[in-house]
């Protein structure tokens, strides 16, 4: 995961389900979930990064 994206997860200390809904990322994430899919994709990210950035 990109270093930033875990600064950040980090200082929040908030649960991923409060992260995934700020960050609009929710039905990636329940995707991937669903899939068994441990580690964030590359969308997952790129919306963290963006909600990060504001």
């Amino acid at each position: 995961m990109r270093k930033a994206v875990l600064d950040w997860m980090e200082r929040e200390e908030r649960p991923q389900s409060w992260i995934a809904r700020k960050t609009d990322i929710f039905p990636c994430l329940m995707t991937q979930w669903l899939k068994g899919e441990k580690d964030l994709n590359s969308y997952a990210l790129n919306g963290i990064e963006a909600f990060i950035g504001r």
